[in-house]
């Protein structure tokens, strides 16, 4: 089967340090692993455009899944000359809500790549006398022999903290990826 060039499809793995059950006391129990399917298509405003847009589905699931925390939402984001926009909206499972978001990246020439962000919940169902909150977050990448490490500094307000407890206290993530063509 040969798809069209601006389709695009992905899986992400993640083992899950018992966050969600702990956050909402449903049943109480703990994720273990996450694994979420993507699907999406990117496309742009003309041959030469600088200016993209993707629109997709995502479906989020945990296993076990003893508070029902998975859930289905769909994508639609523009981007162009550094800057980008993003919205997200549940439309199955657990109640989440609207997501949106705007971030920049650059570069400081060889030395890292930068990248700033922020977005803002509006969420489904109000949890610990909270119903939306904000993150923001700084980050600085550098991609060495196709390895691409990074480094993100995560912020949420204090509606955030409230809501998520632990999960939501500001943190530096380390990460190191690599990604594959099938072509």
């Amino acid at each position: 089967v040969v798809f069209p060039q601006n389709i695009y499809a992905g899986v992400f793995l993640s083992n899950v340090e018992k966050p969600w059950g702990a956050v909402y006391n449903q049943v109480g129990g703990e994720e273990d692993f996450e694994y979420d399917l993507y699907l999406g298509y990117r496309f742009s405003a003309g041959p030469e455009s600088a200016v993209t847009g993707d629109v997709g589905i995502i479906r989020y699931s945990f296993d076990p899944d003893p508070d029902e925390l998975t859930w289905t939402e769909i994508y639609l984001g523009i981007s162009g000359y550094g800057a980008s926009a993003k919205l997200s909206q549940r439309v199955a499972g657990a109640d989440q809500g609207t997501y949106i978001e705007a971030r920049y990246t650059g570069s400081a020439g060889e030395l890292f790549d930068y990248s700033l962000h922020a977005g803002h919940f509006f969420l489904d169902i109000d949890l610990r006398e909270t119903d939306a909150y904000s993150d923001f977050s700084l980050g600085v990448s550098k991609t060495i022999k196709g390895f691409k490490l990074d480094l993100t500094y995560f912020i949420n307000d204090q509606d955030g903290e409230d809501r998520y407890l632990e999960v939501a206290e500001d943190r530096f993530v380390l990460s190191l990826s690599k990604n594959f063509s099938l072509r």
